[in-house]
């Protein structure tokens, strides 16, 4: 349960609190300390709780006599949000407006840099390994490869859990001359690159993203309804690591995508129903035609393993059938936002500005085009 929301004491049952290390949550989990709301507390943390917030807990513990209500404090590390294997995002709402606007407070700033050099040793924490850090000098990327360097040095923590990390490895391969390898992390201005958001793909992952509401690998598909009927609202998870046909297919042009979920589905109804076709019977028993046939053996244990691969094929199906309706989802928006024609106007814009410097076109002519 939310840890701002009304809750009854329950004195003789231990909590476990999942918070981020704020000035509120401190005060709260301190409150509930002192009004004896739960036997123990157990108190975990996203990321390092500060030192000055560790102090003011302290502090008000000692002024309520609960100390020993708090029976362990951790911190996690876990101030990131892994959307794929291989992508994780700090996820930060509007970061870039932040560090760009020239209306943001200097300690908004400051605040802002330490939020990004505490996702990013978060991440470090986790993976157990120190990177080696590399930035552009000046500008957003040096305060936050230099806020990250001063926690790395000032934690010991990322030193033993490096430690621990080598020592598991040289373990597992039984050779003591290993050395770690230390992975780069470099840091980079979105300003250096803006095209990819001045520009818009036409694959799968980059028209959900554009075109329907989407939030960490959730989206959305509004279906209207007809002859009066109130729209329908449908939420789907988009995982790559888990969704076979959405890893082979989202860096896909969407054309593609369309006809490879067509055969996709097509193979799979086929083979359902030659699963089916070599099975009668009712309910959930399945009999082979042929059971009591002399050479029923080697089609028994085949028929048996067709069956038994039904629930995933089905499962399978009812995954495509998920990307079918968000296809028909893209389409429609597509089509009601003219979305070609951004596309055309895009490209023509972008060969515009890549041909500035050799053929002196002014900002004019840009705009014109």
């Amino acid at each position: 349960m939310m840890l701002a929301s009304s809750r009854e004491p329950i004195p003789d049952v231990p909590a476990i609190y999942f918070v981020q290390p704020t000035l509120e949550n401190v005060d709260l989990i301190a409150k509930d300390c002192a009004n004896d709301l739960y036997s123990h507390a157990y108190l975990n943390f996203t990321s390092k709780l500060p030192r000055q917030l560790m102090e003011r807990l302290a502090s008000s513990l000692v002024s309520s006599n609960s100390v020993s209500k708090v029976a362990a404090i951790h911190d996690q590390f876990v101030d990131f949000v892994t959307l794929e294997r291989t992508l994780l995002t700090l996820n930060l709402p509007n970061s870039y407006t932040i560090y760009n606007s020239p209306k943001t407070a200097e300690v908004e700033m400051k605040r802002f840099v330490e939020q990004v050099s505490n996702g990013l040793f978060c991440v470090a924490c986790t993976w157990g390994k120190v990177p080696i850090i590399r930035c552009k000098r000046g500008g957003i990327a040096e305060a936050v490869a230099t806020s990250l360097t001063k926690l790395v040095q000032e934690n010991p923590i990322v030193g033993d859990l490096v430690a621990s990390r080598n020592s598991n490895t040289t373990n597992n391969n039984n050779n003591s001359n290993n050395k770690p390898n230390r992975p780069m992390l470099i840091l980079m201005e979105r300003n250096d690159d803006l095209n990819p958001i001045l520009s818009h793909s036409s694959t799968y992952q980059s028209l959900i993203d554009d075109l329907l509401p989407h939030s960490n690998n959730r989206v959305t598909c509004v279906t209207k309804g007809s002859d009066g009927a109130p729209d329908k609202t449908q939420n789907f998870d988009l995982d790559g690591d888990v969704d076979p046909f959405y890893n082979v297919n989202k860096f896909k042009s969407f054309p593609e995508v369309i006809e490879a979920n067509g055969v996709t589905l097509k193979e799979i109804a086929e083979k359902e129903n030659l699963i089916r076709s070599k099975t009668v019977g009712n309910g959930d028993t399945l009999i082979s035609e042929d059971i009591n046939s002399d050479t029923n053996s080697n089609a028994n244990s085949t028929l048996t393993s067709a069956v038994d691969s039904l629930p995933a094929l089905l499962a399978r199906k009812k995954q495509l059938e998920i990307h079918t309706s968000i296809l028909q989802t893209v389409m429609t928006a597509v089509a009601s936002r003219d979305v070609p024609v951004f596309f055309e106007a895009e490209a023509n814009f972008s060969g515009a500005i890549n041909s500035i410097s050799g053929q002196g076109k002014s900002k004019a002519e840009v705009s014109e085009t």
